[in-house]
């Protein structure tokens, strides 16, 4: 399995232990944007599609606030158009949260939505 990881950059530390646990469990990650210094915002763009479009399951850890909803900036929104292109490649997609709070294309069917936190969640998928 090729997870794709993705959340708001200000989680960045938080999604990164998560990336360590998963992949103790042999899970392989392909998210570089967790270990990646930033390039320029088109290499960036470039890296994160080509890392979405590897992965087998693309996972959204969504904030615990309605901020997940209306995102403050274009970086804010950047993983909502990640996984935007998941779903139109046919990726299984997962969005873990603490909360119920959900965009509208979390309502899509082939979207599972899971109420934890971190790798625990995992198993879940």
């Amino acid at each position: 399995m090729r997870t794709y990881l993705s959340a708001r950059w200000s989680r960045r530390e938080e999604v990164l232990e998560v990336q360590k646990q998963i992949e103790e469990l042999g899970i392989e990650s392909v998210s570089q944007w967790l270990t990646q210094d930033l390039q320029s915002k088109p290499e960036q763009a470039h890296m994160d599609m080509a890392d979405v479009k590897r992965c087998s399951h693309f996972v959204r850890f969504a904030d615990d606030t309605s901020t997940e909803t209306v995102p403050s900036t274009w970086m804010s929104a950047a993983r909502f158009v990640e996984m935007g292109f998941a779903l139109a490649w046919g990726k299984k997609s997962v969005v873990v949260a603490a909360q119920d709070i959900r965009p509208i294309f979390d309502f899509l069917p082939q979207v599972k939505h899971v109420c934890c936190r971190g790798a625990a969640c995992i198993s879940e998928i």
